[in-house]
């Protein structure tokens, strides 16, 4: 076996393969975890789509780490900006404040404005959905709340109310 590899936050490796070339891959593993090595690659070009086409048992050649790591623990508390870039084009993307590891952090600004609709009312798709509607407003909003919970048979509950709607006349 090779030896672990130890790396930080931000570093990246040379990996190629043999015969095809080599193209440097950030690291996106767990750096606790130096056992387990992990990269994440998008099929671009040449190399990218042969390392992507690589399987379980072939030898794919690493050199690294390189680059600098990122000081995580000195983050902690701290703003992390994304930005993204081309030619003469540097944008942000994103920032966040960075949490300790197991905190969790959510920013209401990262989601869009949920807009409820003014009259949320079921509209009959079928005769049997028509059926059940028409037992008033209570089926109305059972009807509702069961498909936002994802409530399963909706259409045997719906089928088995107006049967019982039947029965006793309503």
């Amino acid at each position: 076996g090779h030896p672990p590899l130890r790396f930080e936050p931000g570093q990246f490796n040379m990996l190629y393969l043999f015969g095809v070339g080599e193209i440097p891959v950030s690291i996106c593993g767990d750096p606790t975890d130096p056992e387990h090595v992990v990269h994440t690659i998008r099929s671009a070009g040449r190399i990218s789509a042969a390392l992507g086409g690589v399987t379980t048992g072939a030898t794919v050649g690493v050199r690294g780490p390189y680059g600098t790591g990122w000081p995580i623990e000195e983050a902690t508390g701290k703003d992390v900006v994304i930005v993204a870039g081309g030619p003469g084009a540097v944008k942000e993307v994103a920032r966040h404040r960075r949490v300790g590891p197991g905190q969790a952090s959510i920013d209401p600004a990262h989601y869009p404005e949920r807009k409820e609709p003014a009259d949320r009312r079921p509209k009959a798709t079928n005769a049997a959905e028509a059926a059940f509607l028409s037992l008033g407003e209570g089926a109305k909003l059972w009807l509702l709340e069961a498909a936002s919970v994802g409530t399963r048979g909706i259409e045997a509950r719906m089928h088995e109310a107006v049967a019982l709607a039947r029965l006793v006349g309503a």
